[in-house]
């Protein structure tokens, strides 16, 4: 669930709902967490991942994609993993 913003690329406003939904999106993360749930954890993390690089944090993004595909791998999630390797370029 990556929030989309009806403004142009790279305004303030793009910016700011962004970086919200980051926020928001780590928090859903660690609720999966303590719930025991890691697809839906996987599955924000692919969505932080896309807000983070709509912030043109690639290292970042690269980072939450890698992690949930570790997941979707020890699930044998094989539909998800297709969507996070296309993220990571692969």
């Amino acid at each position: 669930m990556v929030i989309r913003v009806p403004s142009t690329p790279n305004s303030p406003t793009s910016a700011v709902f962004t970086a919200a939904a980051r926020a928001s999106l780590t928090r859903a993360i660690g609720v999966f967490e303590r719930l025991g749930a890691p697809w839906e954890r996987a599955l924000t993390l692919v969505d932080l991942g896309e807000s983070q690089a709509a912030l043109r944090d690639g290292d970042a993004a690269h980072a939450s994609w890698t992690d949930a595909r570790a997941t979707f791998e020890r699930l044998g999630a094989v539909l998800d993993l297709t969507t996070v390797d296309a993220l990571l370029g692969g």
